[in-house]
């Protein structure tokens, strides 16, 4: 059986960090609710074709906002989660933290955009922000964390101990950023533990001729590809392919309606593991018995036909405004 993690990293974004008041009414409603004439297209249609396929979805919270905004909004994030019957796990995004008044850290004179450029006790001192804010805002059980633009470094899972959390899945092996990992020329694609914790890293597969790793990611792959890839997991033997979209990609880019091409990858995907639960389980991370994978895992290979299709499916959310 193969473990499936659906992880949504969900947050808000103003559109950038002047007049971030004003702003932010609006975004929230945009990038939470996303209401268009067909009806909510961002974290409501996202829960709603999840529980039609039965399956349940790891909502990566980002909570820093809420210490400018109040805890409001974000108490709002996490009842409609958590009501829905889906885990809600923490997410940074550190460009928050001089966002306040005072900044989150002493002294913090500029922009951090990534965690990675804090060092070790900041970082876990934000962490432990986030974690605070999650639950003073009705989280449940908080196990697992995920880096904002998964901007990790060799001191984040010893962070991520430091706060009281077991799982890390910031480790994006598609990314410039997260350590250095690798093991004999391999790179980790599978759970493996580090300084204290357990980290799922994103799931990616190869992208062609001396192509550069691909992330699995509702935005960036078809269906065809992400079937493609979970066959190939499963086949390997795998233990856990992780999954990765946002609380707005069913949407276009301004937010104004509901993509129809990410929404029916999306409903492609949901009906496929719902339909092969002999061979995929869709789990969260609370309820998971977690241990590093022994062994090294097969690579996963893409496709030159699926990846041109992908690319034609681009083209064509272009053309819709997505």
């Amino acid at each position: 059986m193969l473990n499936v993690f659906l992880t949504f990293d969900t947050e808000v974004w103003c559109g950038g960090w002047n007049e971030l008041d004003r702003r932010f009414p609006e975004a929230f409603r945009r990038y939470v609710y996303g209401p268009t004439a067909r009806g909510d297209g961002a974290l409501p249609l996202i829960l709603r074709v999840l529980n039609e396929h039965g399956l349940i979805g790891v909502f990566f919270v980002e909570p820093l906002f809420s210490k400018r905004f109040g805890i409001e909004p974000l108490r709002e994030i996490v009842a409609l989660i958590q009501d829905a019957g889906h885990e809600v796990q923490v997410h940074l995004h550190t460009e928050w933290a001089d966002a306040t008044d005072p900044p989150l850290i002493a002294d913090l004179a500029r922009k951090h955009q990534h965690l990675a450029m804090f060092d070790r006790a900041q970082q876990t001192q934000l962490i432990k922000l986030g974690i605070d804010q999650l639950r003073n805002a009705g989280a449940n059980t908080l196990r697992a964390f995920r880096a904002g633009n998964y901007g990790m470094n060799e001191d984040t899972p010893a962070a991520v101990h430091g706060s009281g959390l077991e799982i890390d899945s910031s480790y994006n092996p598609a990314s410039r950023f997260g350590g250095h990992f690798v093991e004999d020329g391999e790179i980790p694609r599978q759970a493996f533990a580090v300084d204290g914790v357990l980290e799922y890293p994103i799931s990616v597969f190869q992208g062609g001729k001396g192509g550069a790793p691909h992330a699995l990611q509702l935005t960036s792959c078809s269906f065809q590809e992400m079937r493609h890839a979970l066959r190939q997991a499963f086949a390997a033997g795998w233990e856990s392919v992780v999954i990765v979209a946002h609380n707005f990609e069913l949407m276009n880019r301004a937010k104004t309606r509901i993509d129809p091409i990410a929404l029916h990858r999306f409903e492609n995907l949901c009906r496929f593991l719902n339909q092969h639960r002999d061979q995929y389980r869709c789990q969260g991370f609370n309820t998971l018995d977690a241990h590093a994978f022994k062994g090294i895992a097969k690579p996963l290979e893409g496709s030159a036909p699926l990846r041109f299709a992908r690319m034609t499916e681009q083209v064509l959310r272009r053309a819709y405004g997505a």
